[in-house]
């Protein structure tokens, strides 16, 4: 008699449970460390949770490009510690760098599709996210580390690069 009652009262919590949409896990600043630095940073990522994005690249030595653009993504996996699926960005770039020459940065003018790998600690919070450009060479793809929420490009961000 008592497994006839747990039933429905299982099934009844499971369907009165909150099933509100997953959050964003690729929310926040990220950077991306300048190889063989832990202080310095080649380029910086900050994905607003509206489907925004800035992001600025270190070209030359006191070169710096800050751009604005759109991003979508698609979850193949997701809990709280780990997700991954498909990025893609769109960013225009402003006139001035179409006209400069400038090549070879990591978001391409247009459209631009990543594979991507994120992770988070469950006591810290977010820790990682890579753009994967190659599933077969693991040191062509960008690792990010996590800065920081979306909003610490602005000033701090753009002084630290």
């Amino acid at each position: 008699m008592k497994k006839i009652l747990i039933i429905p009262l299982l099934l009844l919590s499971l369907f009165s449970c909150d099933m509100s949409e997953i959050p964003n896990p690729l929310h926040g600043t990220y950077v991306l460390r300048e190889e063989g630095t832990s202080g310095f940073y080649s380029a910086m990522f900050s994905f607003a949770s509206d489907g925004t994005f800035r992001y600025i690249e270190i070209v030359e030595k006191e070169i710096k490009i800050a751009m604005e653009g759109t991003y979508s993504y698609n979850l193949s996996f997701f809990d709280f510690e780990r997700a991954n699926g498909r990025i893609d960005i769109t960013l225009i770039y402003p006139d001035e760098i179409l006209t400069s020459g400038i090549q070879n940065l990591i978001i391409n003018h247009g459209s631009t599709s990543f594979l991507f790998d994120w992770e988070a600690d469950k006591n810290t919070g977010p820790k990682t996210l890579t753009l994967v450009v190659s599933t077969t060479d693991r040191n062509q793809n960008y690792e990010l580390y996590y800065y920081g929420n979306a909003d610490k490009i602005l000033s701090e961000m753009e002084d630290a690069i």
